[in-house]
C-alpha cells in the first residue's frame, strides 16, 4: 500500500472514531490516540500475526526476524 493509500485508511479510521464519538456509541473521555491504536491493532494484528508466531519458535535466526517484524511495523505506522 502506498503511503498516500495508508494515510487515506487511517484517516478513515479516526473519522470512525469521530463518529462513534459523537453517536455517544462511545465515550468521549475515551483518547483518539488509544482508540484509533486499537483499531490499528485490529486492523493489523491479522498481518503481523504469522510473523510473531514464528517467532515464539526456537530458531537461530530469532534476532533477524525481529527486526524484520520491527521495520514491518514501523512500515505500517509511519504515517501516522
Amino acid at each position: 500500500m502506498e503511503a498516500a493509500g495508508r494515510e487515506d485508511y487511517y484517516g478513515r479510521q479516526v473519522e470512525v472514531i469521530r463518529k462513534l464519538q459523537e453517536e455517544e456509541a462511545i465515550d468521549a473521555r475515551f483518547d483518539r490516540d488509544a482508540l484509533f491504536y486499537a483499531l490499528l491493532v485490529l486492523t493489523v494484528g491479522p498481518v503481523l500475526l504469522p510473523q510473531i508466531q514464528r517467532l515464539a519458535m526456537p530458531m537461530p535466526d530469532r534476532e533477524a526476524r525481529w527486526e524484520r517484524l520491527l521495520e514491518d511495523l514501523a512500515v505500517i505506522l509511519a504515517p501516522r
